[in-house]
């Protein structure tokens, strides 16, 4: 089975009741492989969105415990027979191109919902892996090696927060993962606005010297409303 064909669904806990029909919409499209019901620790939400998606924004995550709810969630691994790939933000990384497939489809389907970001998708070989990693703890060979990708449903209890790992592009390149707002550049600083988080506006710099070097960093959170 292709690597590349291999992607995620994650079903965050505020958008629980709505699972069974998400699932179904997600089985008439792609290829149930596996299914998994987690539980994180409350306490440990944070930190554990931050490694999840290999990305550390204090006030990002605060925001996103909020929306997405901090109780147990349904991740589904999928297959898809003809992923169809582009480079959506133009960010000029091979690793950063996203299978329209996967996205437009996530798009579709947040808008059935009643809670906006309560869905996430994994659109590339690097994100499943980052995603699976966090999960399980299993590279995505061990994944594709199991026995029962048959669709059925584990049950996944952690009970210790997640040990961080930088996603694949963003730390090394200045870019996170597609949740920039926008973008601006002045000289060699780059400066990517992200959008609120909840009740907070959180600012991501990304310094780039020469195009040798880089530093990103965020700072602080604004209050808004």
């Amino acid at each position: 089975m292709d690597s590349k064909s291999i992607f995620l669904f994650v079903v965050w806990s505020r958008g629980m009741d709505e699972v069974e029909m998400l699932t179904s919409k997600i089985a008439e499209r792609f290829t149930i492989l596996k299914q998994f019901d987690v539980s994180w620790r409350k306490k440990d939400f944070v930190r554990n969105f931050a490694a999840f998606y290999g990305w550390k924004s204090w006030g990002m995550w605060v925001g996103k415990k909020r929306r997405s709810g901090s109780g147990p969630f349904r991740v589904i691994v999928v297959r898809d027979a003809q992923p169809v790939f582009e480079d959506r933000e133009k960010l000029g990384i091979p690793e950063a191109f996203e299978n329209m497939n996967v996205y437009n489809f996530k798009v579709a389907c947040r808008a059935l919902t009643k809670h906006s970001n309560v869905l996430h998708a994994s659109v590339n070989e690097p994100e499943t892996r980052q995603n699976l990693r966090a999960i399980t703890g299993e590279t995505l060979e061990e994944f594709l090696a199991r026995g029962d990708l048959d669709g059925s449903i584990d049950t996944i209890k952690v009970d210790r927060p997640l040990a961080f790992v930088p996603y694949p592009y963003a730390e090394e390149n200045g870019k996170g993962p597609s949740f920039f707002a926008g973008k601006f550049k002045l000289n060699r600083v780059e400066i990517y606005l992200l959008p609120r988080c909840g009740v907070s506006t959180v600012f991501s710099f990304s310094i780039r010297l020469g195009g040798l070097f880089s530093f990103a960093f965020c700072i602080g959170k604004v209050k808004v409303g």
